[in-house]
């Protein structure tokens, strides 16, 4: 499985941060316009065991993380 990891400091509440993160739009909001991203699936939030199953197109090849 690929992983990404990036830490970064937000000025900003942990509160309004998670709960902006935890919006169902979420992928699209940061997704740049150029890439189009389809989402699968999206269980438990941000919890410890949730799912979120997503489709990337690179080129012709759709690329599914």
């Amino acid at each position: 499985m690929l992983r990404f990891e990036l830490s970064s400091l937000i000025n900003a509440p942990v509160e309004t941060v998670w709960k902006f993160h935890e919006r169902s739009d979420i992928l699209q909001i940061l997704t740049p316009p150029w890439q189009p991203v389809e989402i699968i699936r999206r269980e438990g939030g941000l919890g410890v065991g949730a799912i979120s199953e997503f489709r990337l197109w690179i080129g012709f090849i759709p690329f599914v993380g």
